[in-house]
């Protein structure tokens, strides 16, 4: 009966380890990643200050607030909608972060 018991264990964790596998596996990325043009990557940098999702209860999706300094050193605020906003983690740790204008 013990034997029964471990064999039932076995195939129940087979099973939720497939199950979780399949699930995590379907909730993959959609393909190519957006990112901004080129040109504005290499010319268009400005000094990151902040960055702050606003979520307004009748939107179906949230608007970002985003303050940066210009290369003169002048803050501004942008506001832009969440879905023309792209984040991206820097591979360096010790780089500074940054903002690209594109468009």
């Amino acid at each position: 009966m013990e034997k029964r018991s471990i064999n039932m264990k076995k195939v129940f964790m087979i099973i939720s380890i497939l199950t979780i596998t399949v699930t995590l596996s379907a909730c993959g990325g959609s393909g190519k990643q957006k990112e901004p043009s080129k040109e504005s990557q290499k010319s268009d940098k400005y000094d990151y200050v902040y960055y702050e999702i606003l979520n307004d209860g009748d939107s179906e999706t949230p608007n970002v607030e985003i303050k940066y300094k210009d290369k003169k050193g002048k803050s501004h605020i942008e506001k832009a909608d969440l879905d023309h906003v792209y984040e991206h983690i820097l591979g360096d740790g010790n780089k500074k972060p940054y903002i690209v204008k594109d468009g």
